[in-house]
C-alpha cells in the first residue's frame, strides 16, 4: 500500500507538472523561449508538488483505502474515481477552504486529472488485491 502511495503522488505530481507546463510550450507572443525558461523550474516544481500531494492528499488516500479494504472494491474505475475525489479534497484542504478555490480553473483541472491518474496507478499497484485478507479470513487461509 505505501509503495502503491508513493507511486500514486510521483504519477499525480509529474501529471500536474506537464498539465501546467504545457501552454509553455506555445509560443509566447511570438517567442519559444518560454518552455525553457520553464524547463529550470521543473526540479523544484516536481519536489515541491511532491510534498505538498503527499501531505494533503494522505486524508483523502486513507478515507479511500479503508473504505476499499472493508468492501473488497478492485475495480480500476472506483480507484479512479477515488484519486479524483482524493485530489478534490487534498486541493480543498490545501486552500484553505477559502472561496478562491476554485478560482484558476485551469490549475483545478490539471490536479483533478492528476488525481485520477494516480488513482489509477495506485489499482495498478495495490488496488487489484485490495481486500484479500478479509477473504483469507473468512476461509481460514493465513495471509
Amino acid at each position: 500500500m505505501a509503495l502503491g502511495y508513493a507511486l500514486a503522488v510521483a504519477v499525480a505530481t509529474l501529471t500536474v507538472c506537464i498539465l501546467i507546463g504545457l501552454p509553455s510550450v506555445f509560443p509566447d507572443q511570438g517567442q519559444w523561449g518560454s518552455f525553457y525558461r520553464n524547463l529550470n523550474d521543473l526540479p523544484l516544481m516536481l519536489y515541491v508538488g511532491a510534498f505538498m500531494t503527499a501531505a494533503y492528499g494522505f486524508p483523502g488516500w486513507l478515507i479511500s483505502v479503508i473504505t476499499a479494504e472493508i468492501r473488497s472494491e478492485r475495480r480500476k474505475f472506483w480507484f479512479a474515481i477515488a484519486g479524483l475525489l482524493t485530489a478534490l479534497l487534498a486541493q480543498t484542504l490545501s486552500r484553505g477552504m477559502n472561496y478562491t478555490i476554485f478560482s484558476d480553473i485551469f490549475m483545478t483541472i490539471a490536479i483533478l486529472i492528476g488525481g485520477l491518474c494516480g488513482g489509477i496507478v495506485y489499482w495498478f499497484v495495490a488496488g487489484k488485491r485490495s481486500g484479500i485478507w478479509r477473504r483469507a479470513a473468512s476461509i481460514g487461509v493465513p495471509a
